[in-house]
């Protein structure tokens, strides 16, 4: 777009809708607020009372860690690196009952990337 020009169809658009402003400067202000949007993830926390119950009953037990204490670690790396990168986590509890309920509703195998869905609709 033209500096301080405002195409057929952008003006259109900015009647139509009873805007005042031309639409590049909507446009510039929408790219403005992403700088304000915070990216959130959620990331499935396992109880160390909890751990042997979820490794007799997960599909993909080769890919876990033998113990809490490694996993633990693991986690709070993972934390550390979303986190300094400006990510938000959440520490969702996993209800190891809710999880096997979770997989049989929905057909699928307690695997990493179910487990990450199960977390993922949590708040």
């Amino acid at each position: 777009m033209l500096k301080g020009k405002v195409s057929n169809q952008c003006a259109r658009k900015t009647e139509k809708q009873g805007n005042i402003l031309p639409c590049y400067d909507t446009h510039i202000k929408r790219y403005k607020n992403l700088t304000e949007i915070k990216m959130e993830v959620n990331l499935a926390y396992y109880r160390k009372k909890d751990w042997r119950k979820l490794l007799s009953m997960i599909d993909d037990r080769e890919s876990m860690f033998n113990t809490w204490k490694e996993w633990h670690k693991s986690y709070l790396r993972a934390k550390k690196e979303l986190s300094s990168k400006g990510i938000v986590t959440n520490d969702i509890e996993v209800d190891l009952i809710e999880l096997d309920k979770f997989c049989r509703e929905n057909g699928l195998k307690n695997i990493g990337k179910t487990r990450s869905q199960f977390v993922s609709t949590e708040k």
